[in-house]
């Protein structure tokens, strides 16, 4: 059919030729100059091809970024859970070591009671520390997770901008480029 659309195409080209003036080798050399140029014009399903192919190209990027940011941040979830287990692990270490020297140092606890509480509140105060600052990291890595799909979502969005801009150039360059290639000719041969 698309070998029909051609032939028609020619045929009919070379009846405008005729009929603009054209005769002979001229009339010749002038319908295979512009059956050559229609043929190398994108068609609209050419470009619905591409679009469909860029789409796939996106949409398989957008799903590699994302398994890529799973991975990171379970990596990141595996590292911060084995340090948050690592301090737990320190602090009841510690915690049962005091509570060890306390039961053995009792009676002089009960001496020097205020200085040992005062300790005891600076280890806690240290803990919370620890605690709150484990608790910011974690809330960073958050926001730069978050911050990373931001930026692929504007890359997407970028990439949806220039498929618009070249459609726009293509339909631009189709609805000007035939017309005023005839009407070159058309001078140049006058």
């Amino acid at each position: 059919m698309e070998g029909y659309a051609v032939q028609s195409g020619v045929k009919e080209t070379r009846r405008r030729l005729k009929k603009a003036g054209f005769k002979g080798d001229d009339l010749e050399a002038m319908t295979e100059v512009i059956a050559g140029m229609e043929e190398r014009l994108a068609t609209k399903e050419d470009l619905a091809r591409t679009e469909a192919v860029l789409r796939q190209e996106i949409g398989g990027v957008r799903t590699e970024l994302r398994e890529d940011l799973r991975e990171r941040f379970e990596g990141f979830r595996l590292e911060i859970g084995g340090k948050i287990d690592g301090l737990r692990s320190e602090i009841r270490s510690v915690d049962d070591g005091l509570k060890g020297q306390i039961d053995g140092l009792r009676s002089e606890i009960r001496s020097v009671d205020d200085g040992l509480k005062g300790q005891m509140d600076g280890l806690r105060s240290e803990i919370r520390s620890v605690d709150d600052s484990l608790k910011g990291q974690i809330n960073g890595l958050r926001s730069e997770i978050r911050s990373v799909d931001d930026s692929l979502k504007g890359q997407t969005d970028g990439l949806k901008g220039r498929i618009d801009g070249i459609r726009w150039m293509i339909g631009l360059l189709l609805a000007f480029t035939v017309p005023t290639l005839a009407t070159l000719i058309a001078l140049a041969l006058r």
